[in-house]
Parts: C-alpha cells; sequence; structure tokens
C-alpha cells in the first residue's frame, strides 16, 4: 500500500515539474524587440514609481496605473517585461492583462498552446470580482479564442463578439460602456478593410455612446479618424475630424479637456500632411495653456502638458517636446500627496517611451529624484 503511494506520488510529483517546465518554456518564448536604454529605463521607473504606492487602501489606483504600464509595453514589444510586471498586479487587472498578453502572442503567431497558457491564467478571475469586471476579461478570452479559430462556428465569431458587447452596452454601466466602446474601437483597426464589418461597428459606436460624456465621444472620433488615415482613407479621416470638431465647437470646454482635444487634433492633422495647419493650431494650444495656467488644477496641470509634448513630439519639434516634458515633470509634483505624483510621474514616463523621446541627464536625473521621494503622505 504504501509502494502504490509512493509511485503516485512520484507520478504526480513528475507531472508537476513537467507542467512546470512547459510553463516556464512558455514564458521563455517571450522575447523583448530591441528598444533604446533610456525607454528600458523609462519603463522601469514608470512600474516602480506605483508599484511603490500602498496595497490598501490604493489597490485600485495601483493596478490600473499598473496595467497602463503593461499596454505600454505591449505598444512597445516588450512581452517578457509585460509578462514580469503583470505578476505584481494584486487585483483582477492582473487577468485582464494576461488576457491583452494572449491576444498579443496569437497576434504575433505564437503557438495555440502558448497563447493557451495566457488565457488559463486570464481565465483565474478572484471570486470576489464584480461580474462586469469578470465579463471584461471573458470577452477578451473570447477575442483571443475566435482570433484563432478555436470558436465552434468561426464565421460566426464576429456576431459572439458583438453580441458580447451589446450585452454589456445594456448593463448601463459607465465603466463596462467605456470598455465596450474602447473595443469597438479596436474592431474598426481591425476590419478597416471590410466596409460592411466597419460600418456597423461605426454604427454599434454611435447607438452605445449616449451615456458618455461628449469628450470621450470626441476622443474616440479622432481614434478612428488615425485608423482612417494609417489605412490611407483620407476622405474618411476628414469625415469623422469634421464630426469631432463639430461636437468641439458645440461646447464651451474647460482648459483641461480643450487642450488635449486640440493637441491631438493638430497630430491628426499632422498625419494627413497637413503641417503648416498642425504647426499653427499648437501654437494656439500653448497660448490658451499659458494664459490659464495659474487657474488649472495641479492634478490636472501635468497631463494638460503631457498632451502637448506628444503633440509636438509627433511632428517632429524635439526642442519644444522637451521643454513641456521638462514643465509637466514638475507640475506632476505639485499634489504634496505621493499617488497622484506617482501617477503623474509614471504616465508621463510611459508618454516619453511611447512617444520616443529622449530625456537629458538633467531630466533624466529630476524623475530619478521624484521616484526617490515617493513616500508618506499617500
Amino acid at each position: 500500500m504504501n509502494f502504490f503511494l509512493l509511485l503516485f506520488c512520484a507520478l504526480i510529483s513528475v507531472y508537476t515539474v513537467g507542467c512546470a517546465d512547459k510553463n516556464e518554456i512558455t514564458e521563455q518564448k517571450l522575447i523583448n524587440a530591441p528598444i533604446e536604454s533610456y525607454q528600458n529605463e523609462l519603463l522601469g521607473i514608470a512600474f516602480e514609481s506605483v508599484s511603490a504606492m500602498p496595497v490598501e487602501p490604493h489597490i485600485k489606483s495601483r493596478s490600473s496605473a499598473q496595467e497602463l504600464v503593461v499596454k505600454t509595453c505591449l505598444e512597445l514589444d516588450q512581452p517578457k517585461r509585460a509578462l514580469g510586471y503583470i505578476k505584481q498586479i494584486d487585483n483582477w487587472r492582473r487577468q485582464l492583462c494576461y488576457a491583452d498578453l494572449a491576444l498579443y502572442c496569437a497576434h504575433y503567431g505564437f503557438e495555440k498552446a502558448d497563447v493557451q497558457y495566457f488565457l488559463n491564467l486570464a481565465a483565474q478571475v478572484p471570486n470576489n470580482t464584480e461580474d462586469w469586471r469578470k465579463e471584461q476579461v471573458d470577452i477578451k478570452i473570447d477575442q483571443t479564442n475566435a482570433y484563432l479559430g478555436q470558436t465552434k462556428l468561426i464565421s460566426g465569431s464576429f456576431e459572439r463578439e458583438m453580441q458580447d458587447y451589446e450585452k454589456l452596452v445594456s448593463t448601463g454601466d459607465f465603466d463596462a460602456i467605456e470598455n465596450v466602446l474602447n473595443e469597438y474601437s479596436r474592431l474598426y483597426k481591425q476590419y478597416y478593410n471590410d466596409v460592411g464589418r466597419r460600418t456597423l461597428i461605426e454604427e454599434k459606436i454611435k447607438s452605445s455612446w449616449e451615456k458618455m460624456p461628449v469628450l470621450f465621444r470626441i476622443e474616440l472620433l479622432m481614434k478612428m479618424a488615425g485608423y482612417s488615415i494609417d489605412n490611407k482613407d483620407k476622405a474618411k479621416a476628414i469625415e469623422l475630424i469634421n464630426q469631432a470638431g463639430k461636437m468641439m465647437d458645440s461646447f464651451n470646454w474647460p482648459v483641461r479637456s480643450e487642450i488635449p482635444l486640440r493637441a491631438q487634433l493638430a497630430k491628426l492633422r499632422f498625419k494627413l500632411g497637413e503641417n503648416e495647419k498642425a504647426q499653427t493650431e499648437l501654437q494656439e494650444v500653448l497660448n490658451i495653456f499659458e494664459k490659464n495656467k495659474e487657474i488649472i488644477v495641479n492634478i490636472e496641470k501635468a497631463g494638460i502638458l503631457r498632451s502637448i509634448a506628444e503633440a509636438y513630439q509627433a511632428i517632429g519639434d524635439t526642442i519644444r517636446s522637451g521643454n513641456i516634458y521638462k514643465q509637466a515633470i514638475e507640475a506632476g509634483i505639485e499634489n504634496p500627496n505621493s499617488r497622484p505624483r506617482s501617477e503623474d510621474l509614471s504616465v508621463t514616463c510611459c508618454s516619453m517611451a511611447l512617444y520616443k523621446f529622449k530625456p537629458d541627464t538633467e531630466l533624466f536625473n529630476r524623475i530619478k529624484d521624484i521616484k526617490i521621494s515617493l513616500n508618506d503622505p499617500w
């Protein structure tokens, strides 16, 4: 009897080690694309800054900020780094990020077994998680399965995905609708050359955003316009930009909203080839900021400046971009509490890495000093 018990334990041990080895092999297949050393350092600072935030009582802010760094890593083709960061997220957003990583791997041609490994991790959502959050993870898992062709009716996967989104929209939950609209925009990009599906997605977007702020709608239209430009569909891009512009002109915007919107619009103008108009609009944006900077609350100032810096970097004006990034870094520490300081520092570092802005020595040292200073009160 003891022999069989020992044999059973030995077999279980071999199986467990085999699974561990297989999992390790899967994770080892993740390879970071070459990026500049300053980008590596910025991503490290970004994650370390928000991870210094105490889990209690800041787990929601901490995890959300960590997720943003993970998404930036994936945008920069750094899946191995992203995985290391995902493992340090302490709530349901860990599973959401595993689902993002699985979809990333699927898009890059990983074997189905490797993608499934990350899908299995994504499925392990904590039991105490709200249903709509679980559904967000489930939808991302379904997206990946559909992409891999693992669903029973491959031809119907798109329709089922749209039905899942409609179900989430029908809950009326603000966060759920926001996430659905972001996923619609992803599908808009994915199916851009399928005019029928693209048109349907656009209709779904515009019929689902009633509860969303006008600001969000405008940002969504401009994101779609960017996809149109990427697909060399200038006519559609102009149509969407004009729709966004009409919405903008219909409201008297607070500065915190007007500046990022106009900066984004200038970036789109530049991508359309309207260089002079883009530069003129960015100068107007700077003038608006200078005129109103004394009345902008400190928790909003860094984000406003960041949007301008990104726009200048996007149009190739690195000098102006650098000057404004420096202002954003300083604006991010005006709040005496470390939680918003860490969030602003992290987002600005991600922005610099993503837009390929290399801080000079002085600015880098300043960034590092701020990270070291993050402490109580949070």
